[in-house]
């Protein structure tokens, strides 16, 4: 019986508010800055931070968000961000 070899990597299962969570990390914002832009409480935040870190298998922020990019799971950006489609600002 043949082996199979998996040709890519299994994109880790986030939750839409972990990827809201990480998306706004990934943009510099701090835990209580993500917590009042969300409406949720700074330890909500911190916990689906560490619920994000561990199906990425990272260990610090940034490794969290390099892998987040690395498995397509966040957009790139370009800093400063860019507004898309807007001419003036109203």
């Amino acid at each position: 019986m043949a082996l199979s070899h998996p040709t890519e990597y299994d994109v880790p299962r986030l939750t839409n508010r972990e990827l809201s969570i990480l998306e706004l990390a990934a943009y510099g914002h701090s835990n209580d800055e993500i917590a009042h832009e969300l409406y949720l409480s700074r330890q909500t935040v911190a916990h689906r931070l560490s619920d994000a870190f561990r199906k990425l298998q990272a260990r610090t922020r940034a490794d969290a968000i390099a892998r987040a990019y690395v498995f397509g799971l966040l957009e790139p950006f370009t800093w400063p961000p860019r507004l898309t489609g807007r001419t003036h600002i109203d």
